[in-house]
């Protein structure tokens, strides 16, 4: 009696489990090819966030509809993304606010901008990356077929792009001798065609499901969320209150006589601060210089027909007017060396005019264009703070507002000279 008790209560068992498992794969794949790919650009940042990698470029609201026409691609670092309090402030909204130059483009001149954006990564991964999720997006055969953009605006922030170079060779067995070596272009390239190769290769069938990237994403957030009480300055999936202090300015107290600028008039601590790659030198910034070259060399390789313009960012270092004795830059770690050390106002200036001298240089054999935006961004600095004061190392609302504003002047004509050369 118990065993026909028990065979039938497991053939019960088994027919619900069998039933509940058919309507989560129906509902699955409803929600995934009905809901998501009608509905993917119309989800809440609140929800947005979660998402990564190619997906998440196509869930973005600074566009028309889920597949961009005639497009502006913004690649770069946390600056490309939007990193900064204006995105953490609105990270948990219900609806789709502005919060970077993508959306302020879009909103002044309606067309449609996606932001390539990869936080923390050097020229070499942003480049790397861009052609990558392109290749993904174009040989996937869940979603339909995306143009090439007819404009790339390629930002270019001195505050740590250069460092970044360096990190990501050196990751990849590049070391300070090898800076030295006239072959420096021929490892570079080597090691792009390495990286391209391994990226292209990648991918795997479940990144193509939206219902997947989602719901990881949210997993992922929610299994976090109980294994770490620990957060970052960056962590754009925080709430406002938080948010803590930048780690390296709570390990060590800002001296009096550090990183004081003048704002309106009026002495302002700024605190914790990036400059224009100080702790790098000569040797280092030139070799850094030399991938970023390489990167940008790669990205006219892939797109032929697409305008490319590379936009300048300075630092806050060389940005500010600073009326102290010394400025501190973050500290960082290179070629296992710490460096973490004071330099004059003056040299942060001084740098950043020699950097934007040698882009300005390697540009000139190129079809790239250059928006520099540190001499306006250096007037509004005057009177305006366009950092922090929670995250300085990212423009705040006022920030991406100015830069916006500065840009969208060339931007709109370089776009137009690249809608008049598809006409032709």
């Amino acid at each position: 009696m118990k065993k026909a008790i028990s065979k039938i209560f497991q053939a019960v068992t088994n027919t619900y489990v069998r039933i509940i498992f058919f309507w989560f794969f129906v509902l699955g794949v409803l929600f995934e090819f009905v809901f998501l790919r009608i509905c993917l650009d119309d989800l809440p940042l609140k929800y947005g966030i979660h998402l990564s990698g190619p997906i998440q470029r196509l869930s973005q609201y600074s566009k028309k509809s889920l597949m961009p026409k005639e497009y502006i691609a913004i690649v770069g670092d946390s600056y490309a993304y939007g990193f900064g309090p204006w995105l953490y402030d609105n990270s948990w909204s219900w609806n789709q606010p502005d919060y970077a130059s993508q959306h302020i483009i879009h909103a002044k001149t309606g067309i449609d901008v996606i932001s390539f954006g990869y936080p923390g990564y050097g020229n070499f991964g942003s480049a790397l990356s861009l052609v990558s999720e392109f290749k993904f997006l174009n040989a996937s055969s869940l979603w339909p077929t995306i143009e090439k953009p007819s404009l790339i605006l390629f930002y270019f922030y001195e505050g740590n792009d250069l460092y970044n170079n360096l990190l990501e060779l050196q990751q990849r067995g590049l070391e300070y001798s090898d800076l030295k070596d006239n072959a420096l272009e021929a490892r570079i390239s080597e090691a792009l065609a390495k990286e391209a190769s391994r990226f292209d290769g990648q991918s795997q069938w479940h990144q193509h499901l939206a219902t997947y990237n989602l719901l990881g994403g949210l997993t992922n957030k929610f299994l976090t969320k109980f294994k770490t009480q620990e957060t970052k300055v960056n962590d754009l999936l925080t709430r406002k209150e938080d948010i803590p202090e930048p780690e390296s300015s709570s390990a060590k107290p800002i001296s009096i006589r550090e990183n004081i600028m003048l704002l309106s008039g009026i002495d302002h601590n700024f605190g914790f601060a990036e400059g224009p790659a100080l702790h790098l030198s000569d040797i280092e910034t030139s070799g850094a210089l030399s991938i970023f070259k390489k990167s940008l060399d790669h990205l006219t390789s892939n797109f032929p027909h697409s305008k490319i313009a590379v936009v300048y960012i300075p630092s806050a270092l060389s940005t500010y007017r600073f009326i102290s004795t010394c400025i501190r830059p973050a500290p960082l770690e290179l070629y296992a060396e710490k460096r973490n050390r004071v330099y004059e106002p003056a040299e942060a200036w001084q740098k950043c005019n020699l950097i934007r001298m040698q882009i300005r240089d390697i540009l000139k054999t190129s079809r790239v264009e250059l928006i520099d935006t540190t001499e306006p961004l250096r007037k509004e600095a005057q009177s305006t703070l366009m950092h922090g004061p929670r995250d300085p190392i990212h423009f705040n609302e006022k920030g991406y507002l100015a830069f916006s504003e500065i840009i969208y002047p060339e931007v709109m004509e370089i776009y137009q000279q690249a809608s008049k050369s598809r006409r032709n």
